[in-house]
């Protein structure tokens, strides 16, 4: 998927989509005003949290084989011990992110079984959606530490 025999692709440029559909998810209507997560809305965070788990996936390896390269500088496989940490970071704050449909799921028994007032549903949603901003937020931070560490490494790697 990162390479083609007659194209040399940098894996890295991924984090740049990962960047790019998390703001997307950031900037859901529900996100922007605190409201009811729609199920459309659920279908396509889970989509780009799919997608994103199974790429970065692949990224993990391409870390390991270059970690593993002779041929490269003990700084430099420094940085790329770095940024595996930090990619490994990213993969779990996308996890705990995908515990918002469990979360929503939950709220909405809980809603249900104890007929909440407006106000307290109103509430529900706005405390999951803070607590995943958050999550978000995270994410974005350490996609902006990876970039970072992708310019300092990449012609080192190539």
């Amino acid at each position: 998927m990162f390479a083609c025999s007659s194209v040399k692709v940098n894996p890295f440029d991924y984090y740049n989509h990962v960047e790019t559909q998390f703001i997307s998810i950031k900037n859901l209507n529900s996100f922007q005003n605190y409201t009811i997560i729609s199920s459309n809305d659920l279908i396509i965070m889970s989509n780009i949290i799919t997608e994103c788990e199974e790429n970065l996936g692949n990224l993990s390896a391409f870390y390991i084989s270059k970690i593993n390269n002779s041929k490269l500088s003990v700084h430099t496989v420094d940085q790329l011990q770095k940024m595996l940490q930090l990619h490994d970071d990213l993969i779990d704050n996308i996890n705990k992110f995908s515990s918002i449909s469990l979360d929503i799921t939950n709220n909405i028994k809980e809603i249900h079984k104890n007929s909440f007032t407006q106000e307290i549903v109103n509430y529900i949603y706005w405390d999951i959606i803070s607590r995943h901003k958050l999550i978000i937020i995270k994410v974005l931070e350490i996609i902006k530490k990876l970039l970072v560490y992708v310019d300092l490494v990449k012609n080192e790697i190539n």
